[in-house]
């Protein structure tokens, strides 16, 4: 415990954020992570195994669109700041406070609280009576992505991954759109796209990946296990959403494939049968 305290107190964090909501100590954020996982692994389900699934339809529109505005938002406000500000590719860390430079500042501390509001998503699943979508890839990539935001944005450590957490904010436009789209049964057979929304996704792992390689051939200013725990992360998650993919779809739909073989097969045989007879 002494060792942790010490590894703790030797990690200088940004002096920007200094003071600010669950920045300065970590309790807060690791009661959030502990209190989620409790939630949707063991207390939710118990809760609603004897009871009636919740509607929360109402809810989720509100949430969903929420969740394209905010990601909206943080994709202008970042691309925005980091033209005016000459951010480029493996910008090393800095403390500047100039307005602009601490706009970009609020907009990363602000989408802390927009990926910690992403656990909404989960708690839902577990009040509608899904609790099959609560896999381990969705957990896994909710607890990851709060715990890695709220180190990196203390530790100033974020200017590296800016093009990573831009896309990330751009996919998530493009999922919540279908997520709030999907709650109207109107339009539900317009979104023939949803397996391609997964794809989108490992096209953007794949991307966060190269730009992670890169930066380890340039002069960064960030301690290498940060890259090292950025790359392996997006790696993991990568991985289960390939996972995910083949099982999920082209397993499926290969097994729907040899299922039509089989009738058709069968049925051709029922009709020589009749014709020998």
């Amino acid at each position: 415990m002494d060792l942790l305290a010490n590894v703790w107190r030797s990690m200088e964090q940004d002096p920007r954020l200094k003071g600010r909501p669950l920045i300065d100590n970590p309790v807060p954020v690791f009661g959030i992570i502990v209190g989620y996982l409790l939630f949707v692994l063991k207390v939710g389900p118990n809760m609603m195994r004897d009871r009636k699934p919740m509607n929360v339809k109402n809810f989720a529109r509100i949430f969903n669109l929420y969740q394209v505005l905010i990601s909206s938002w943080t994709v202008y406000t970042v691309c925005v700041c980091c033209w005016k500000l000459s951010i480029g590719y493996g910008e090393p860390p800095n403390v500047k406070t100039d307005p602009l430079t601490m706009r970009l500042i609020d907009c990363l501390y602000i989408y802390l609280f927009v990926r910690i509001s992403d656990l909404v998503d989960t708690v839902l699943f577990v009040l509608s009576g899904k609790q099959s979508h609560v896999s381990g890839l969705h957990v896994y990539h909710h607890v990851a992505v709060v715990f890695n935001m709220w180190l990196y944005l203390r530790q100033n450590w974020l200017y590296f991954a800016l093009p990573g957490l831009v896309m990330n904010a751009g996919v998530h436009v493009i999922m919540y759109s279908y997520y709030f789209l999907a709650t109207f049964p109107p339009m539900r057979p317009y979104l023939w796209w949803k397996k391609h929304l997964t794809m989108l996704q490992i096209v953007q792992f794949v991307c966060m990946l190269l730009l992670m390689a890169g930066v380890f051939f340039i002069d960064v200013e960030y301690p290498p296990a940060a890259l090292a725990n950025t790359g392996g992360t997006v790696f993991v998650i990568m991985c289960m959403f390939v996972n995910f993919y083949v099982k999920n779809y082209i397993n499926k739909a290969r097994e729907l494939q040899q299922k039509k073989a089989f009738d058709e097969q069968r049925q051709w045989q029922q009709q020589q049968h009749i014709k020998s007879n």
